[in-house]
C-alpha cells in the first residue's frame, strides 16, 4: 500500500476487464443458449473460480515462480538455498504482490453472481465445498508452474516462461473439454488443467459424482508431490554464483 494511487488504480482495471469477458461471454451466447453442454452461468462461474484461483496464485506465488530464471542466470538462488528454510517454501512465496488482490474479489463477485443465476443458495455445505476446490484447484496450479519453472535448471535462457504462463492461463479461462471436444486423449494430456477449474466447477454444477471429487483431491496432492519431486531433482544441475 505504499503506492496507493497504482494499488486502487489496479483494482479498477481487474473490474473492467472482468467486465469486458463478462460482456464477451454475453455476446458468444447471444447465439447459442449452450457451448458443449455449457450455458452462460455455467461459464461464469468457471471464470470466476479461476479468477479466484489465478487471484490467490499471483498474490502469493507468480512473482516467485516467474523470477526462477533470472535467480538462477544471476546466481541469486545462493540467497535462498543458504537459509535454513525449506528451499521450495523460502523460493516460491518470498515475494507477494498485494495489488493483484483485484484479481481475487472481482472472481469472488462473478462466482456469486453465477450462483445467482443458477438458482444456488449459499448454504455451508457449498461454501464448505468451494473453499475445498479453490484450495486445491490452486495446489494443482502452483505444482503445474512449479514444474515448468524447475525447466530454468535445465535450459539456460527460460525466457518463454512468461509466455507459457499467458497460454495456459489462457486455456483456463475456458472449459476444457470445449477444446478437447471430450477427446479421451485429449482429457488425458490436459488433465493437470482439468483438475484446476473445469473438474472442480462440474462438481460445484453437480455434473460429476463423488467419485470425481476425491479424484480431484488425490491428483491435485499427487501432482504437487511430483513437482517437489522435479523441483529437487533439477535443483541438482544447480551451480552457485562462486562455484
Amino acid at each position: 500500500m505504499e503506492f496507493r494511487s497504482n494499488f486502487f488504480l489496479w483494482f479498477i482495471l481487474q473490474v473492467v476487464w472482468v467486465i469486458i469477458q463478462a460482456g464477451m461471454i454475453g455476446l458468444y451466447f447471444n447465439f447459442t443458449d449452450n457451448i458443449s453442454g455449457w450455458t452462460k452461468p455455467q461459464v461464469f462461474l468457471l471464470i470466476g473460480l479461476f479468477r479466484v484461483i489465478e487471484g490467490i496464485y499471483h498474490v502469493f506465488f507468480h512473482m516467485n515462480l516467474m523470477n526462477f530464471p533470472e535467480n538462477i542466470s544471476s546466481g541469486n538462488l545462493d540467497f535462498y538455498l543458504t537459509r535454513p528454510v525449506n528451499s521450495q517454501f523460502l523460493v516460491t512465496t518470498r515475494y507477494h504482490s498485494p495489488d493483484e488482490i483485484g484479481t481475487l474479489f472481482t472472481g469472488m463477485g462473478l462466482v456469486w453472481y453465477a450462483l445467482i443465476q443458477l438458482k444456488y443458495s449459499l448454504s455451508v455445505i457449498l461454501l464448505v465445498k468451494l473453499l475445498v476446490l479453490v484450495a486445491f484447484g490452486l495446489l494443482a496450479l502452483y505444482s503445474v508452474m512449479l514444474i515448468l519453472s524447475s525447466l530454468a535448471f535445465i535450459f539456460t535462457r527460460m525466457t518463454a516462461l512468461f509466455s507459457i504462463w499467458d497460454v495456459v492461463s489462457k486455456t483456463l479461462r475456458v472449459p476444457i473439454n470445449v477444446l478437447t471436444r471430450d477427446s479421451i486423449i485429449g482429457n488425458t494430456l490436459l488433465f493437470p488443467l482439468l483438475i484446476i477449474v473445469t473438474i472442480p466447477s462440474q462438481i460445484i454444477l453437480s455434473r460429476s459424482d463423488i467419485s470425481v471429487f476425491i479424484i480431484e483431491i488425490f491428483s491435485s496432492i499427487a501432482m504437487f508431490i511430483l513437482a517437489t519431486k522435479i523441483f529437487y531433482l533439477c535443483l541438482r544441475r544447480y551451480s552457485s554464483a562462486s562455484s
